[in-house]
């Protein structure tokens, strides 16, 4: 080999080694999640007390747990107290009107009383409605489920948790082939395409469940705590291997829901073996109101951290992949109960950790801002 073909050599490798690690640096820098936000419409759908009902349950230092429903009045939301309002205008005693999973198991036969009291209240300019949420402490609608089940998650959401995942499980793999080769196929290897989504679920810890303005802790050893935002569905009444056409009579009303999740752990469950509970999501969370007769598909959360919003998502691709009334269907194949929640699924933009957020530490204030009356669930990090 003379002089001149070894500096050819020479040079077409430097060349082709520079270029590498030209596109290796154009890759990285250009590498991201893709973020799916809820449109601002979507966002701003309010509670319709024309379609829906509201409810929540607040904690009464000589009465206990008082159920009451939600009412509009001069455009403010007060909370009108169920079992007293109803015997004080009507002189009779409803027991569904009792408690929470008293009115989910009743909701069919519950929802014209209720349209009911709110007619003659309002007729009398709400004299029972003087309570607001900042006036009483909120509990969980549901203080124990009778069965927690999380849904299929949205195959956006698994792109992008996908895409996390290389990149702090494999950094060099990703950072020097994976990236860049995923920059050259525009996004082959991330990409979901050619993955078929299929129906799913896992049986959830129904105890300890925590609501808006709990303090939730920080375990020891937890470094990665995420949350992973969902839409819940409420069972009324028990059934299996139900109809398509009946499905929608199985749906009491819906809940926001929010798991805690340590992903370390989580990473640490993949590389074992399958059980069928996942210990990673060791906190969940439910929004303290109820509510029926939604829209599922435009059900949206904001998330802020010390104020400041990080993200938002919507639950329509989890909808798109399988209409409401046949995910009912298929859960009922394993048996519907009354009072069973039923999370749908982390929805595209719902976590922290597929869009490249900073994980909640010590100290953090975490806000969901629900739309269509589903409410702001909040939460300090200690």
């Amino acid at each position: 080999m003379n002089m001149k073909t070894k500096k050819t050599l020479i040079l077409s490798s430097i060349v082709l080694i520079a270029g590498y690690f030209l596109l290796v640096f154009i890759s990285n820098l250009k590498d991201h999640p893709i973020p799916f936000p809820a449109s601002e419409e979507v966002l701003a759908m309010g509670f319709n007390p024309q379609k829906s009902l509201k409810f929540c349950v607040y904690q009464d230092k000589s009465k206990g747990r008082v159920l009451s429903t939600v009412i509009v009045k001069n455009n403010q939301e007060y909370l009108l107290p169920l079992a007293s309002s109803y015997l004080s205008l009507f002189d009779t005693s409803i027991t569904y009107f009792e408690n929470s999973h008293a009115l989910i198991k009743n909701i069919k036969e519950a929802k014209p009383l209720v349209r009911k009291l709110i007619k003659e209240a309002s007729a009398l300019g709400f004299p029972n409605a003087t309570l607001q949420e900042k006036d009483v402490d909120l509990q969980p609608f549901m203080e124990i489920p009778t069965k927690l089940l999380h849904g299929t998650q949205s195959m956006d959401h698994y792109r992008n948790a996908k895409r996390a995942a290389v990149k702090r499980g494999l950094p060099n793999l990703g950072r020097f082939i994976l990236i860049p080769y995923n920059f050259v196929t525009n996004d082959d290897f991330y990409s979901t395409s050619e993955e078929d989504q299929k129906f799913d679920f896992f049986h959830g810890n129904n105890t300890g469940l925590y609501t808006t303005g709990d303090t939730v802790p920080l375990q020891e050893g937890v470094k990665e705590l995420d949350v992973e935002v969902e839409l819940a569905v409420v069972i009324s009444k028990p059934g299996r291997n139900i109809a398509k056409e009946e499905a929608n009579e199985y749906i009491a009303g819906y809940l926001f829901f929010n798991d805690f999740t340590d992903r370390e752990a989580q990473r640490k469950e993949r590389s074992e073996t399958y059980t069928g509970y996942q210990e990673s999501k060791y906190i969940s969370s439910l929004g303290a109101y109820f509510v029926t007769d939604i829209d599922p598909s435009k059900f949206a959360v904001r998330t802020l951290i010390n104020g400041k919003e990080v993200a938002s998502a919507c639950n329509d691709e989890i909808i798109d992949f399988m209409p409401l009334d046949e995910q009912i269907v298929n859960y009922s194949k394993y048996f519907l109960a009354s009072g069973q929640v039923i999370a749908l699924g982390t929805m595209r933009g719902g976590s922290l950790f597929e869009l490249d957020i900073p994980m909640l530490r010590k100290g953090d204030v975490v806000e969901f801002q629900a739309n269509q009356g589903l409410g702001n669930t909040i939460h300090t990090i200690h």
